[in-house]
């Protein structure tokens, strides 16, 4: 197997880089515009033109597979790969009903459009309402955006699991592509296929065999050669990171603007949480006449040990002081308060991306919150 991305372009490479023989999924986590769509996109339009078995395109959601400038445009670049595949029977592509089709110039302007699909389009959220899902031998699978910067669907590793029932089973070389950027380190995926993503770095290969032998590839893709490199961040800002490096890009959150007058601030309450196998403590204090809470990731797991500080947890804990759900009581409500003026801190960005998620599934999701 060769190196990763194309000499020729910087390019993640697919053929020669990537698929191996043995592996039916794989999980690409990389920097924006690498090539991660565009080159699988590619494999699947040159397989369609060979033998005729079309891929299938995954989101999270329904909404953003509606008729919508970025769904439409998503093969748009393909063009060139269309007409090369197939001798320019087809020099393009359209979006009719959730599927692309190849398409060529008629007479009198008219648009010819190919009698199959050469790729499908489905959605997470309403797979198990979708007629026809499982519609025969796919070659490729492709789950785009399989890391959320906000949120993900209850039990979403679950349906995930349905939807690799109803496409893997039996049905030798079909492969899925999940692709996604460092936005988030919360995801269920690196949970479920026990990644330890916080000591992973761009360039590092993991390999994971399930219990029934299927293979998982996961490639966090190392940062393209700066020669190749057409697009860059217009000013060097931490947010650029990402697009630029390969590393975590995190969405900006509040900072105390001096950490030191926590020294001679009042300490109110304080409570922890373990979510997603991970820890974060929110202390809540008083400065001159002002309640606001400021939140700190924990690196070492003492906090469990202790059973005076109010711990809550996606996980069920034998500890009388561990809670499952939000309720309603003094705590809870000095918090709720400061998030309702705005007035909670964060360590840093990583930390506040963190609390965002738990709010977000364990707080709200949970309806135990008013």
């Amino acid at each position: 197997m060769g190196s990763i991305l194309s000499p020729k372009n910087g390019y993640l490479d697919y053929k020669n880089g990537v698929f191996e023989d043995d592996v039916q999924i794989y999980m690409i986590l990389g920097q924006r515009s690498d090539g991660k769509t565009y080159g699988i996109l590619q494999d699947s339009i040159d397989g369609y033109s060979a033998d005729g078995v079309p891929s299938a395109y995954i989101r999270r959601f329904d909404e953003s597979l509606k008729s919508t400038t970025v769904i439409r445009d998503l093969c748009k670049p393909q063009a060139k790969n269309i007409a090369r595949a197939t001798r320019k029977i087809w020099t393009g592509s359209k979006y009719v009903g959730r599927r692309f089709f190849f398409t060529a110039d008629g007479d009198d302007d008219k648009i010819i459009m190919d009698e199959n699909p050469f790729l499908q389009c489905y959605a997470l959220n309403t797979w198990e309402n979708a007629k026809g899902a499982d519609s025969g031998k796919f070659r490729n699978v492709i789950f785009d955006e399989y890391v959320s910067a906000s949120k993900y669907l209850p039990n979403e590793y679950a349906i995930f699991e349905n939807v690799l029932s109803s496409i893997l089973r039996n049905r030798d070389g079909t492969r899925l592509v999940m692709l996604g950027n460092p936005i988030n380190q919360i995801c269920p995926y690196f949970d479920e296929f026990d990644l330890k993503i916080h000591n992973l770095k761009p360039g590092d290969v993991v390999y994971r065999i399930s219990q029934n032998g299927v293979k998982m590839k996961f490639i966090y893709v190392p940062p393209m050669d700066k020669k190749f490199r057409k697009t860059a961040g217009i000013f060097d800002f931490k947010k650029s990171s990402s697009i630029n490096t390969g590393y975590w890009e995190f969405g900006e959150f509040p900072h105390l603007p001096d950490v030191d007058l926590l020294q001679d601030a009042e300490m109110l309450a304080e409570f922890a949480f373990l979510f997603r196998n991970q820890l974060a403590i929110c202390r809540i204090f008083y400065y001159r006449g002002i309640v606001f809470a400021y939140w700190d990731s924990l690196d070492d797991d003492d906090i469990m040990q202790d059973d005076k500080t109010m711990l809550f947890s996606d996980v069920h804990l034998f500890q009388s002081n561990v809670y499952t759900a939000f309720p309603r009581n003094r705590l809870t409500k000095l918090y709720t308060d400061c998030v309702q003026a705005n007035r909670q801190y964060f360590a840093d960005n990583k930390t506040g991306n963190l609390v965002k998620m738990w709010y977000q599934e364990f707080v709200i999701r949970g309806g135990r919150f008013v």
